[in-house]
């Protein structure tokens, strides 16, 4: 289950090219610039669109960094 709390977010509109380059954006460009520290979490992915009835163009991951 996830636990409540504040996360940062990171909407990518892909399932797999962006979604590596939006991993890299959040831990090493946002992050460090943020100010803000990971939580002792793992970060995790949604896929808010149903799969079975989007256009492969459409769907998007959210990419989720847990803050402490």
């Amino acid at each position: 289950p996830l636990r409540g709390g504040r996360t940062a977010v990171l909407t990518v509109r892909s399932l797999t090219s962006g979604t590596a380059a939006g991993w890299t954006y959040l831990y090493g460009t946002w992050l460090p610039r943020s100010g803000e520290t990971p939580a002792n979490r793992p970060p995790y992915e949604l896929y808010p669109r149903d799969m079975a009835t989007t256009a492969p163009e459409d769907l998007v991951t959210e990419i989720c960094l847990p803050l402490a």
